[in-house]
């Protein structure tokens, strides 16, 4: 089942003056939203993410409601652990506090997605999710006074249970492990090691959704950490995204080289190669990275096929001009003209044809070579125009 989003607007770049105790909230949420999406894209197909979830009138929102398509589907990520039928998530940012009232705030949102549900809803269908990235510590003990069994089911993730009550969670982004990339990158305490995590994870992603709720997280990373050095430093070097672009270049830039050596090693010698290594050389001379990778792919493709057949050409001249010299050579000796001319014939059919195999198998080696080529300009080109996108973004 394709998954559902409601009311995702964009990511807000800034916040400033006296709007900003008003507006953090709402600014931090699709970001929010979007890194629970990517830390739970392998039950996408089976779960129903609804952001800011409307409770009849405003301004009463759930802040992500996420919908199991499937009751009896097992979410495989521990963050949906607890999951069953409609899950209530609350999240605060650093900024916010998670306390008593904002429990029994969510609690009243229990209620009312109950009473206005369009189909019939128990409170054990439910399950209430807190986010935040520091520890709870009063409603931790409000929760501990009060007959709730609490468990740590894992570094950052507390199950708190209680008869005749919903199932509930904490989820304190702080604490988690490292095999979480998104969700606990919405802080202001960013090293540069959860940028590299970051850009690593977003190079690994195929899938259009989980690239924009990325671009999401990433820019509200930069926003919460704007003031920081190496912040500034990537900034000002356009290279948090930049990096994904080049490492794409720099890798069909070794293509390429490791090609371009191969054309000009051993095989050409001291035939056309030296004239082949001025031209490329004069061509590579003064010119951009960019450029030169550009040139050098494009003769590559249109120059090799051509190159070495004249190649071979040149060797069977070469190779004829020889047998030619020898039956000469020969008659001279007062050896037999015809056995002589059957000799060369034989030689030159061989050399010929085995020239002829070693053309073939060049050509084919310059067709897989092309197609290799070929296929890493098209990755190039949608890295550049997804690049070219996001930098618009930003």
């Amino acid at each position: 089942m394709k998954n559902k989003r409601v009311n995702n607007a964009p990511i807000q770049k800034e916040y400033n003056g006296k709007d900003k105790e008003n507006n953090h909230k709402k600014w931090s949420h699709p970001a929010f939203c979007a890194s629970m999406e990517l830390e739970l894209r392998e039950d996408r197909d089976s779960l129903i993410f609804e952001d800011e979830y409307n409770l009849n009138t405003k301004p009463n929102e759930i802040d992500l409601m996420i919908i199991k398509a499937n009751n009896d589907t097992k979410v495989k990520s521990s963050l949906g652990a607890i999951f069953r039928k409609h899950n209530i998530f609350e999240f605060k940012n650093f900024r916010d506090s998670l306390d008593r009232r904002a429990y029994h705030r969510t609690m009243g949102y229990v209620h009312l997605y109950i009473a206005y549900a369009d189909e019939d809803v128990f409170l054990e269908d439910i399950t209430v999710s807190f986010v935040r990235e520091g520890f709870p510590r009063k409603l931790m003990s409000y929760f501990k006074s009060n007959g709730f069994e609490i468990s740590d089911y894992e570094n950052g993730i507390y199950h708190i249970k209680k008869s005749g009550h919903v199932d509930m969670q904490i989820i304190v982004t702080g604490r988690l492990g490292n095999s979480y990339v998104w969700i606990n990158k919405i802080t202001n305490k960013l090293k540069p090691q959860d940028v590299f995590q970051m850009e690593d994870e977003y190079a690994k992603l195929d899938n259009e959704i989980d690239l924009v709720n990325a671009e999401s997280v990433m820019d509200m990373s930069i926003s919460l950490n704007k003031d920081k050095e190496f912040v500034k430093e990537m900034i000002g070097m356009g290279a948090l995204r930049d990096l994904l672009r080049e490492k794409a270049i720099e890798e069909l830039k070794d293509k390429s080289s490791d090609l371009r050596r191969e054309i000009l090693k051993d095989e050409l010698n001291d035939k056309p190669s030296d004239l082949w290594r001025e031209i490329v050389k004069e061509e590579l001379k003064d010119k951009s990275s960019d450029l030169r990778r550009e040139i050098v792919k494009e003769e590559l493709k249109d120059k090799s096929s051509d190159l070495w057949r004249e190649i071979v050409k040149e060797e069977l001249k070469d190779k004829s001009s020889d047998l030619r010299r020898e039956i000469v050579k020969d008659e001279l000796n007062n050896k037999s003209s015809d056995l002589l001319k059957e000799i060369a014939k034989e030689e030159v059919d061989k050399k010929t044809n085995d020239l002829n195999k070693q053309l073939k198998d060049k050509d084919e080696q310059l067709k897989t070579e092309q197609k290799e080529i070929i296929k890493l300009r098209k990755e190039i080109e949608e890295l550049k125009k997804l690049a070219g996108n996001k930098i618009a973004m930003l």
